[in-house]
């Protein structure tokens, strides 16, 4: 197991592709890229109290209810979010940014002009009385004070949207292509979409669950952080196929988020620490040398900020 030790406690975690960006005590952020966020992102932020992390982009929200936005984007992109007024909460999708504002509403980022956009796609502006948001691929969902769902996404993600407006006393949201989940207050879980009916019912089975997390651009597998802080997990696929590879998750306490990319499983613990482990979700395709590279990079440049 890696442990990357560092001068001040880290508070929230995020990460999607081959980038990571870590939240830290002092509303700091540092992070390291892969893809488009190449190298550091974010050292400059200040003030945070919430991160999260796209396709390829990385975004935060200052104390001041203010958007910080970094990596790959349209030029005029980070100057429409920094408009968004009265922001309280976040979240990074896969390809855009939503939030959440003081009055219950919810706006995103426009879509890219150049890009053909199917009609209708992710219509949030019609929502209202929102307590939490949450992101997936090409969806986005907006959980009310009742534990009710509303959602939105294109019409080829019908089948993992499918039924979540019926959910009720959910409390958050994990979403891969794949399956939604949902955590409800009495520590169960919900789940729809492409999953085998054996992992179906092992999730049902699941108690005293207070978390839960996937990788929302290429994830079968759903996370569930117990109260104890240990963690469970499952993949939708096949129940067995990452067991050994994760053995390590298997063996941390104190858990309090996970994050996933394609390259390692991260965990916070409850003291500040991150702990990872690889993890290759795509075996047999990953390039070594990559891996070698992330993994390095990860541990050193964490290990060596303060």
């Amino acid at each position: 197991m890696s442990e990357i030790l560092n001068n001040l406690c880290y508070t929230g975690i995020a990460s999607i592709n081959g980038h990571l960006i870590g939240l830290r005590s002092d509303g700091s952020a540092i992070g390291i890229g892969y893809y488009y966020c190449n190298g550091p992102c974010g050292v400059k932020w200040n003030n945070l109290v919430a991160i999260g992390a796209g396709n390829d982009f990385v975004v935060g929200l200052t104390s001041q209810g203010n958007i910080e936005y970094d990596g790959y984007c349209p030029p005029y992109t980070p100057d429409w979010v920094k408009q968004w007024p009265d922001v309280v909460s976040i979240t990074a999708c896969a390809n855009h940014v939503v939030a959440l504002t003081s009055k219950g509403t919810v706006v995103r980022c426009a879509p890219n002009p150049g890009f053909s956009y199917p009609r209708n796609y992710l219509i949030v502006q019609d929502w209202s009385g929102i307590i939490s948001i949450f992101g997936g691929d090409n969806c986005v969902f907006g959980l009310k004070e009742d534990g009710s769902v509303v959602a939105t996404g294109t019409k080829k993600e019908w089948r993992r949207l499918s039924g979540v407006d019926k959910w009720r006393d959910i409390i958050s949201i994990a979403s891969s292509p794949f399956f939604t989940a949902g955590l409800k207050s009495d520590g169960t879980v919900r789940i729809t979409g492409a999953i085998n009916s054996i992992a179906k019912n092992e999730i049902k089975s699941w108690k005293q669950i207070k978390a839960i997390y996937t990788n929302m651009i290429s994830g079968s597998i759903l996370y569930g952080i117990k109260n104890d802080g240990t963690v469970v997990f499952i993949d939708t696929f096949n129940m067995n196929l990452y067991d050994h590879e994760l053995r390590e998750v298997k063996q941390w306490r104190n858990i309090i988020a996970i994050a996933e990319n394609d390259y390692f499983v991260i965990g916070l613990t409850g003291a500040g620490k991150i702990l990872f482990t690889p993890h290759h979700l795509h075996i047999g395709t990953i390039d070594k040398s990559i891996e070698a590279e992330i993994q390095h990079r990860l541990a050193t440049f964490l290990s060596t900020q303060s």
